[in-house]
């Protein structure tokens, strides 16, 4: 896609020279800054980082709304509603491919917009503040070069984060938006002292509009409410049926207070009660999704690009699991398989280390994301969840995957809202075959009439259950001592291998090629990170063993600290780290650190240059 230039910026010239010529600077509103363009399909080129390069496209236009998805590795939906005065930001989503048009429910439901990127007066010093952290505006009506095409009266906002940023370090996130165009750059800064400054961009490639590659589905509101009332389900009534769709969409709040006291709340209770003795007639939740040491599936897919994945089980712990699923970006999920039902508690894209959160899931979750099997397992029992609801629909197929059939099969149809009638157009199937798991998911959709149907398959290609390899860097002193030098090694992996162990094993020499570089003895007592979904905060916390301090010579003891400190930090993509020995600041020849110090290993001794395979 990216290599099909598709020569608009034409289209954005005829655009820019109509606001230039018609319009005075007063004159412009946020509309003319975020407009709603038809077959809207846009390719960042980025800087810096490997997401800072991503397409967006408008799927759907309704009213003063529009549904934008944006690709980078994995996919982002959001909602946003452009006023005269308002660009605001509804909703946000990750991991969505492919989506359904969720803007009528969002104008229903949505009660706090997740951002405001943008808001009259079109002036500097118009300062404002969102749920996700201040917005200025510090220049307008400037020209901007880009890609060898002009932008004039650009307007640019100042991003100020919703977290705290250490005193040490500045911090600067700029968006720059064009009349006629919208989006044009987005620019991240940051530089800590003492250190090289880092620097991300993502500026405007191609705007394409002619609809050859990309259409956007614009709603007729008018038949939109003429369907309604036939249908007669939200505004009739406004129960259940109405309802189901705000799960849907993510505001939890109107259909958990519905479900109280039902069938989601009766699997709380059973959750809660793990020691219950009541005896289950038939199969066993647990029998279709068991917990196997070592599991290393590869699912080969048909339809769209992310349909191939490969899933790991990173660690069991009594009746949970922390699965890895890779398709292109990464998914942690956590589910507990219990006889009763299997549940699903915890799911974090972009996630590509092995850390343990289990233990930390069941002190702080408190109700399930999904439900993705429940007794009985008989064909027609039906299940609601915070996602919507589940259906058995047969107990006994026969499924043939590649050399293998299996046997009593169970199938299960998952509804994207509370609705029991199958959606004629959309359908999503999981099946699950008894001591295997998993072996096949199918989603079909038909968008119109004259329209092929549209079939995305993930079938199990193969199993293995005896460990995989990971390729991890670690970091050692070159022979003068001088600079560290980056060595790719190939780590035997398995269920429950934690890295604190493995890396104090590599750090002294234990592993073919990785040279010794620690005392003999040095343990990691703990390593963890912050647990923060925002990547620009994940500090990381590493506690050593008493022989640390065995190492002599100041030079020595800073090249061995960098070296394993910056091996860690790359493993987890930390941004800086607390250490200590024994939970006391680490004092040691040549270098002390004071309590709560925070350090941040120094990139400069790296060299790139000198890679080893």
């Amino acid at each position: 896609m990216k290599t099909k230039i598709v020569t608009a910026i034409a289209t954005i010239a005829i655009s820019l020279g109509f606001y230039q010529t018609a319009f005075a600077q007063d004159s412009y509103t946020v509309q003319d800054y975020f407009p709603l363009t038809e077959n809207y399909h846009a390719w960042f080129e980025g800087d810096g980082i490997e997401f800072s390069s991503f397409d967006v496209y408008f799927d759907y236009i309704e009213d003063d709304y529009v549904q934008t998805r944006t690709v980078s590795g994995t996919s982002m939906l959001e909602i946003y509603q452009v006023t005269e005065d308002t660009l605001y930001l509804w909703y946000q989503e990750p991991e969505m491919y492919d989506p359904d048009n969720y803007i009528p429910d969002i104008k229903t439901t949505a009660d706090v917009p997740v951002d405001v990127p943008l808001q009259a007066p079109l002036e500097v010093g118009n300062y404002w503040g969102t749920a996700s952290g201040d917005r200025e505006i510090v220049e307008a009506f400037i020209s901007v070069d880009i890609n060898g095409t002009t932008y004039h009266d650009v307007i640019v906002v100042r991003e100020y984060p919703d977290y705290d940023i250490p005193e040490d370090e500045t911090v600067e996130m700029y968006k720059y938006y064009a009349p006629g165009v919208g989006l044009i750059q987005d620019y991240y800064y940051s530089e800590v002292e003492g250190q090289e400054p880092f620097t991300v961009t993502s500026v405007l490639h191609t705007l394409d509009t002619s609809g050859n590659n990309h259409q956007t589905v614009v709603v007729d509101n008018e038949q939109e409410n003429d369907t309604e009332e036939e249908s007669g389900t939200e505004e009739d009534d406004g129960t259940e049926e109405g309802n189901g769709t705000e799960e849907q969409n993510g505001t939890e709040e109107e259909g958990t207070e519905e479900d109280n006291g039902t069938e989601e709340s009766n699997t709380e209770e059973e959750n809660t009660e793990e020691d219950s003795t009541e005896e289950i007639d038939g199969p066993l939740a647990s029998d279709y999704f068991p917990l196997t040491d070592n599991y290393h599936a590869f699912f080969e897919g048909e339809g769209i690009e992310y349909a191939t994945y490969e899933r790991y089980f990173d660690f069991i712990d009594d009746d949970y699991v922390q699965t890895r699923t890779i398709s292109g970006t990464s998914l942690v999920e956590i589910f507990q398989a219990t006889d009763e039902a299997v549940y699903q508690w915890y799911a974090q894209p972009e996630i590509y280390v092995r850390e343990n959160f289990i233990s930390r899931v069941r002190s702080q979750a408190d109700e399930p994301l999904d439900v993705l099997i429940q007794t009985p397992i008989e064909v027609g029992n039906y299940w609601e969840t915070e996602t919507g609801a589940r259906e058995i629909v047969s107990i006994d197929e026969t499924v043939e995957v590649g050399d293998e059939t299996y046997e009593d099969v169970l199938v299960i149809e998952v509804y994207q809202d509370e609705e029991t009638e199958q959606n004629e157009e959309n359908q999503t199937l999981e099946y699950y075959a008894p001591g295997v798991g998993l072996v096949l998911e199918e989603f079909s959709s038909v968008a119109g009439e004259d329209e092929e149907p549209v079939v995305v398959t993930s079938t199990l290609d193969s199993i293995e259950t005896d460990g995989w390899y990971e390729t991890i860097t670690v970091f050692v002193p070159d022979e003068e001592g001088m600079y560290l030098e980056p060595v790719e090694y190939e780590l035997f992996t398995e269920t429950d291998t934690f890295m604190r162990g493995e890396f104090a094993s590599i750090f002294q020499g234990e592993h073919d090629g990785i040279p010794q570089i620690a005392p003999d003895g040095l343990s990691i007592n703990f390593m963890y990170t912050h647990w923060n979904s925002n990547p620009s905060d994940n500090r990381l916390f590493v506690d050593f063993s008493n022989e640390i301090t065995e190492l002599r010579g100041s030079t020595e003891v800073l090249m061995t600290l960098e070296a394993m400190l910056h091996t860690i930090q790359n493993y987890y993509y930390g941004t800086d780290m607390i250490v200590t020995v024994e939970n006391e600041p680490l004092h040691t020849d040549g270098i002390q650190f004071n309590e709560d110090e925070v350090y941040v290993p120094d990139e400069s001794l790296i060299n790139e240059s000198e890679t080893v395979q």
